[in-house]
């Protein structure tokens, strides 16, 4: 078992920014799900999704090229809008509503 401490979105996501090489990805990607597994009782399917969902919606805070090597190495994309293109796709306008109607699908 490798040693992994707990992290915030935002350290997780910088972990793997750090990440230049598909080999270093996959490596990257192996030690998140191990741990999401074995510390948080997912299965490995579960945990994967998970990870690409928290880094895709990490993305969505940096420029294209972030989100572009986020989808590149990990095969993450943003989980609300569904592409690694967003930024240059959408307008702002329809990131707000795209995120107005998940928050709306979300709600009690």
């Amino acid at each position: 078992m490798s040693e992994h401490k707990c992290q915030t979105y935002g350290e997780q996501f910088d972990s793997a920014l750090k990440c230049e090489t598909p080999e270093e990805a996959e490596h990257w990607m192996e030690d998140e799900v191990q741990h999401c597994v074995e510390n948080h009782g997912k299965t490995v399917e579960e945990a994967v999704s998970i990870i690409k969902s928290n880094i895709g919606y990490m993305a969505g805070y940096y420029d294209d090229a972030t989100a572009q090597k986020i989808h590149a190495l990990f095969g993450a994309v943003h989980p609300i809008f569904g592409t690694s293109t967003y930024h240059k796709d959408m307008s702002t306008e329809q990131h707000l509503e795209m995120g107005k109607n998940a928050a709306k699908k979300d709600a009690p």
